[in-house]
């Protein structure tokens, strides 16, 4: 079905695709049906560089995943835990910090990034997710309110995403979690860098987050987030 939708869409367009996507509920069972549509928008933006359309895909899967959660009651953890990654990647991908290049992001992008990222959040919560997901859902969250320049409420949400990924360390062991947690604590720095400019206590606590962060193994990946988000968000 994700095969046969990719080549629609590279032959047809996106309504092709979505036609086909919503006629999989006859082939595939219904979360599946939902992540197709998770696979087909990622393709879209990752290969077209096709933003628009990688949000009318995912805006087309959330609406059938909230009508297919409703009719089939105890499918609706796994269909709606497809609906939230929908919703987090079109939170992803409107957020301008990435700095991607061939995307541009319209205001209007970001905003619908911002009302995804609540949803994302709102799911993790309503879905039970474990800590680790709550983190990252607390960090997007928090990255769409700092390019709004909401910078309070990104503090905020970038504190509780480190903590998330502290207990996901302190229950699993050191992992990926260690990494998240200082990466949330430097965002946390840089949103109130933007608030208030030219502190200099908070450009010296910056700096220490990214020395801790260089120790990582996927360190200089989380610093450069931190660097991008920077020169995109300090104009």
């Amino acid at each position: 079905m994700k095969e046969r939708a990719i080549e629609l869409l590279n032959s047809q367009g996106v309504d092709a695709a979505i036609k086909l996507l919503r006629a999989g509920e006859w082939s595939l069972a219904p979360d599946e049906q939902i992540q197709a549509f998770d696979q087909v928008l990622r393709h879209a933006y990752w290969k077209h560089k096709d933003l628009p359309g990688a949000i009318q895909i995912g805006q087309a899967g959330i609406a059938l995943g909230e009508q297919l959660g409703a009719k089939f009651p105890e499918k609706a953890d796994k269909i709606m835990s497809q609906v939230k990654g929908i919703h987090y990647n079109l939170a992803s991908f409107t957020w301008p910090g990435w700095d991607e290049p061939g995307i541009k992001i319209t205001p209007e992008q970001v905003q619908l990034g911002l009302a995804a990222a609540r949803e994302n959040f709102r799911l993790a919560i309503e879905l039970k997710k474990d800590a680790l997901p709550l983190s990252r859902a607390c960090w997007m969250l928090g990255a769409q309110e700092m390019a709004v320049k909401d910078y309070s409420s990104a503090i905020d949400h970038f504190y509780q995403a480190e903590q998330f990924a502290e207990q996901a360390v302190s229950r699993e062991g050191p992992h990926q979690g260690s990494g998240e947690a200082l990466l949330a604590r430097g965002f946390a720095q840089l949103a109130s860098l933007l608030a208030k400019p030219g502190g200099p206590k908070i450009s010296s606590d910056l700096d220490k987050t990214k020395i801790a962060l260089a120790s990582l193994e996927s360190g200089e990946f989380f610093i450069k987030q931190i660097d991008d988000a920077w020169r995109v968000f300090r104009d």
